[in-house]
């Protein structure tokens, strides 16, 4: 798969987990199969990437994870809210929006 943006079940199989995610990858198996799966698509991890670099997060989320005690159920908790507040209103940049 290449850095492709949305792709539809029908185009992904177990081999795009790293760009489909597991779930992604799994549904796209079962389409492959001929099984009953509604119409449907992932958003990949290079539209993740693409959206977090164009819109100025990644210094941001690394900021919010530098030090991180990660065995601390309650800081995780906590970092992980302040990383989904930074997601909101952000604008998508519109050729990932179009694509």
């Amino acid at each position: 798969m290449s850095a492709e943006f949305c792709v539809w079940f029908n185009k992904i199989t177990r081999d795009d987990v790293q760009s489909a995610g597991g779930k992604g990858a799994n549904l796209g198996d079962l389409v492959q199969a001929g099984l009953p799966v509604p119409p449907g698509f992932v958003i990949t991890s290079s539209a993740y990437r693409y959206l977090i670099e164009a819109s100025g997060l990644v210094d941001q989320i690394k900021k919010k994870l530098r030090g991180l005690d990660r065995n601390s159920n309650e800081k995780l908790q906590d970092s992980s809210s302040q990383i989904r507040k930074l997601f909101i209103g952000i604008a998508m940049p519109d050729d990932l929006e179009h694509s």
